[in-house]
Parts: structure tokens; C-alpha cells; sequence
């Protein structure tokens, strides 16, 4: 580790030499010697060090509880240093195969994280941490070996979800720009947009090759609260370059979806055949409007003809999508739309509640 090293670690973790001398176990002096000659730092607090910037940025806490910090209880201190250490490397090894082979269903009310017939509980710490506090499966006796990578999958889910419920929440409105889908946030400024490559959106979430630029930007729409779980996640882990204006920019790659791949629906494309078009004008309906299915039980109204663009306000251009957050509300626009003599397609689909 080097000074500028160790100078950054701190900085980014807001500890001075006294809080760094407190929570290591050494005099505030050995921690200033150490900032002028960083090879005298041991390995063990070369680790230590390491695995709370990790933390840090995932968004994991990582401090001791306050308790312990203000009657300087060193056993507790070095518990919590410890459980930071041994977090730290088994969240680097399931980082390295890939990230858990499937996603674990976390309840963090329920304090437990469930997969099949594998249960593991855990309790919450005095920090905002957590800590493994059982195991069961009801199929099978529990194998240390053969079920220690099910185990860190586990602990890597819980993580992944009380990092999830600390950091920042994204609601994303979608964009496509040539080939990529762009989601930003629509609730601060300067504000974070993440960048879906479509060739992401084909080869990994859809499985669907031959899907057009539009057609991947419909999914991820429909798809934008899945897509949110993977942004907050990246976000956490501070996985995200922050431009000139402020604007952060998140760049996914494939491994960041697969989490999500076995939860992202493309029942919407049950619809596109109406009106999504392949760049080259092909494919357009002469219908106004179309209804599409989109998560969590909404459903989007989109217009597709400029005789339906006449009809909103100034500004809302061909493509634009009214959402609706019921199935009840968006019937009622449609019937609406059809009594003043706008065609609509895809309306059966308000009728069974969704593409079966």
C-alpha cells in the first residue's frame, strides 16, 4: 500500500488518525508514521483497511456500533474488524466466480434468505451489518463442503440487499439512443443515467437476437424496475463515472444482469408486431393508439400515429407512453379515445389482464 494509497482509504472512509488509531488498535503516532511510510503497515491492517473501503463503497456498513466506539470496547471493536475481513473476502471470491449462480430471494423483515429448499436466517447488527445466524435445508443434511458455495451465494444475496436498502433508489424514465437504451433518474439534479447496450438487452436478458433498437428499448421500459435493482446495486459500489455536469454515467455489462435475467419479462413484444418499427418505417399501423403490458400491474398507452400526437399536450411526440396504474384507469382512457374515433390495438389485452 502506498501513502497516496492510504491517504485516499481515508479520506473516502472520513477517518483521521485518532479514529483510524481507535478502530485498529494502535496510538494515533503509529497511524502518522505509517502515512509517511506506508511498507511499515502490517498486513493484517493492510486487510482491514482494504475491506472497509470495499464495504464502503458497496454500501455495506462496516463501523462499529457506537456503543462500542464511545466506551472504546476493544474486544467488540476487533469482533466487528473481523467480521469486516472475513465479509470483505467472501464477497471477493463469489465476485470471482461470477456473482451467486442464482439469486436468492431475501426477506430482510423476515431475516431470512430463501432458495428452494435451502433457508438461511441471519440477525441484523448493532451497526446496520448482519451476521449468519442459521442454515436449514429440508431436502437433505446440510454438507459444509458440497453447500459452501450455496452459503456465500447466500451471505452474497443478503449483502447485495441490505446495501440495496441503504443506498439510492432510481426511478428511470427510458430513452434510446442509436443502440443503447439510456435510463435516467428523474428525481434529482445533477441527475444518474445508466446505459443498456441493446446487444445486452438480446443476448442476455431477452435471448432474442433479432429484436430491433425500439423493441429493446419497449423491454427495458416495461422492465425499468428490474433494471432499478441492478443501477442501485452498481450505484452502491460506486460503479459509476461522474462527468463535468455532474451527470453520473453507469456502463452495465453482462454480468451485472444476470441476477435479473431469469425475472425480466418480454411479454410485451406480444403487441410490437402492431407498431414497433425496425428504423426503416416498416411495420407501421394505421392505428392511433397501442396498449402495452408493463411490470408491477401497469399499463402504458403508447401513440402511434400523429392524429393521436394532435390530441395531447404540445410537446408529447409520437412514442410518447401514458402509464396507468391500474388496468381499471387505462380502460377508461381507451374507451375514451375510441368514442372520439381513435383506433386502438392491443386492447384485448386490458380484457385478460395482461399476454397469456
Amino acid at each position: 500500500m502506498t501513502a497516496d494509497e492510504l491517504n485516499t482509504i481515508l479520506k473516502n472512509l472520513r477517518l483521521d488518525s485518532k479514529d483510524a488509531a481507535q478502530l485498529l488498535e494502535v496510538s494515533p503516532r503509529t497511524v502518522r508514521r505509517w502515512m509517511d511510510a506506508p511498507a511499515e503497515i502490517p498486513g493484517p491492517t493492510c486487510r482491514a483497511l482494504q475491506a472497509w473501503s470495499s464495504l464502503e463503497r458497496a454500501g455495506l456498513p462496516w463501523r462499529p456500533d457506537e456503543g462500542a466506539l464511545a466506551t472504546s470496547d476493544a474486544a467488540q471493536i476487533a469482533r466487528y474488524r473481523d467480521h469486516a475481513i472475513e465479509l470483505y473476502e467472501l464477497l471477493e471470491r463469489v465476485e470471482k466466480r461470477g456473482g451467486p449462480s442464482i439469486p436468492w430471494n431475501v426477506n430482510l423483515v423476515a431475516k431470512r434468505a430463501s432458495l428452494g429448499p435451502v433457508q438461511v436466517s441471519f440477525y441484523e447488527l448493532a451497526n446496520g451489518g448482519f451476521s449468519l445466524q442459521s442454515l436449514r435445508r429440508s431436502d437433505q443434511a446440510f454438507d459444509s463442503v458440497r453447500d459452501l458455495p450455496l452459503l456465500e451465494d447466500a451471505i452474497a444475496s443478503i449483502a447485495t440487499a441490505f446495501a440495496r436498502r441503504q443506498g439510492r433508489r432510481f426511478v428511470f424514465e427510458v430513452t434510446l439512443q442509436d443502440d443503447v437504451v439510456l435510463l435516467w433518474d428523474v428525481q434529482q439534479a445533477p441527475t444518474t443515467v445508466m446505459k443498456l447496450a441493446c446487444t445486452l438487452v438480446r443476448s442476455t436478458l431477452a435471448e432474442q437476437e433479432q429484436l430491433t433498437n425500439e423493441q429493446c428499448r419497449l423491454l427495458a421500459a416495461c422492465n425499468k424496475e428490474l433494471l432499478a435493482e441492478v443501477a442501485e446495486s452498481l450505484f452502491a459500489q460506486r460503479r459509476y463515472a461522474a462527468r463535468e455536469d455532474g451527470i453520473r454515467v453507469i456502463n452495465v455489462v453482462a454480468n451485472d444482469l444476470k441476477p435479473i435475467a431469469s425475472r425480466f419479462l418480454s411479454t410485451a413484444l406480444a403487441v410490437t408486431p402492431y407498431w414497433v418499427m425496425d428504423g426503416g418505417g416498416r411495420g407501421r399501423s394505421t392505428a392511433d393508439y397501442a396498449v402495452i403490458p408493463m411490470s408491477g400491474g401497469e399499463f402504458g398507452v403508447r401513440l402511434i400515429s400523429a392524429k393521436a400526437q394532435q390530441r395531447t399536450p404540445k410537446g408529447l411526440k409520437v412514442g410518447y407512453t401514458k402509464v396507468f396504474k391500474s388496468r381499471s384507469d387505462a380502460r377508461r382512457y381507451v374507451d375514451a379515445s375510441e368514442r372520439e374515433g381513435f383506433s386502438v390495438v392491443g386492447k384485448d389485452l386490458l380484457e385478460r389482464g395482461g399476454v397469456g
